[in-house]
């Protein structure tokens, strides 16, 4: 995250812009940040802490203690001065500086407090918030806590950056799977398209494969198939003669006179009318 150093270089529309990327605004508490604030109070002793946000023209507040209430305008809160610069900001007596109203800054109709200190939340256009603790006493704190809120301030931040890197990885892939659909759908309507057709349609990749064929193309290559495994079958009859002759020996008793003199070159053919003729002896 880069911290830029002057409120010159800051641009209030790329702030707004950067701010609302955060999509922090009127939100639901946080128990992470109440807990920061909490602790941002206790350190310092003071009786109201806030965590919040600087709109366009309002100051809302994400986490608070001590005071109730959702937002106060812009103009009447020391924020819009602090998150012009990049350091924290110290008032010691706010009705002692001119820029203030002389009862204090106003937190609530009812409440004003004369210290104020807070460390700004800075984003990569500028100042997007701060976090707060105030007082009605003048004086309340010091150098040391506002070190302390700088590094509170830092917390919020990395936890402010994960929650839009997590969003940006929920939105890529809800976009992966709507694409996903989408193309399920047009692949589910061209194969509809294509089996509807009679002409044989056969689409390849690159490197030569089938990656879509239609019904016509599919029954037109099964019919094929099927023709070549039948004609590459021998017959049942075939089979059985081979079978026979392959297991009744040429010189066995009652075998086929063909076979016996097929088997023996030297043997006289028989007659056709005869019976045929054993070759071993009786």
């Amino acid at each position: 995250m880069s911290y830029l150093a002057t409120s010159a270089q800051w641009s209030e529309a790329d702030r707004i812009r950067s701010l609302h990327e955060y999509e922090i605004l009127d939100t639901p508490a946080d128990p992470a940040f109440d807990e920061i604030v909490r602790v941002a109070a206790q350190v310092t002793g003071a009786p109201y802490a806030y965590l919040g946000f600087v709109d366009s023209n309002r100051l809302w507040f994400k986490s608070r203690f001590g005071f109730q209430g959702t937002e106060i305008p812009r103009l009447a809160t020391a924020d819009q001065y602090t998150i012009l610069e990049p350091e924290p900001l110290l008032v010691a007596d706010a009705a002692m500086e001119p820029r203030f109203p002389v009862r204090g800054i106003p937190l609530t109709r009812t409440v004003h407090c004369r210290s104020y200190l807070a460390a700004p939340l800075v984003g990569p256009e500028g100042g997007i918030g701060t976090l707060a603790v105030l007082s009605p006493k003048p004086n309340q704190f010091t150098e040391q806590h506002a070190s302390i809120l700088s590094v509170l301030a830092r917390q919020i931040m990395m936890r402010l950056d994960y929650s839009i890197h997590s969003r940006g990885q929920d939105h890529s892939l809800r976009a992966r799977q709507r694409i996903e659909r989408a193309l399920m759908v047009e692949r589910n309507f061209v194969s509809a398209v294509l089996d509807t057709m009679s002409a044989l349609v056969l689409v390849v990749d690159t490197a030569g494969r089938i990656v879509r064929f239609n019904r016509a193309c599919e029954e037109i290559s099964l019919r094929n198939f099927s023709s070549t495994k039948s004609a590459r079958r021998p017959s049942s009859s075939s089979s059985s003669r081979a079978a026979t002759s392959a297991a009744i020996p040429p010189n066995s008793t009652g075998s086929p006179a063909k076979a016996a003199a097929a088997s023996s070159p030297g043997t006289p053919r028989s007659s056709p009318t005869a019976p045929a003729r054993s070759t071993s002896s009786s």
